[in-house]
């Protein structure tokens, strides 16, 4: 049994670590190849627009997962 628990223990560490470093991998800057930058002048990007139906999609789709809630805890 200890011997179980100290396997699952290891095994837990390395799939953690591993998705830890996995996500620092994701993080690294971008290669430059050596030559300067141009500096140009962007401008800002305009602000979302707020649709309704993605507002309606949204309260659906949560409403929806709270809903689940429910039986699942009754089952578990």
């Amino acid at each position: 049994m200890a011997s179980t628990r100290t396997f699952s223990a290891i095994f837990t560490i390395l799939i953690l670590s591993a998705f830890i470093t996995s996500i620092g991998w994701a993080q690294q800057a971008p290669l430059t190849t050596g030559q300067p930058a141009v500096s140009q002048s962007i401008s800002p990007a305009p602000p979302p627009k707020i649709d309704s139906g993605d507002t309606a999609w949204l309260l659906m789709s949560s409403a929806l997962v709270l809903l689940m809630t429910a039986p699942g805890l009754a089952l578990f």
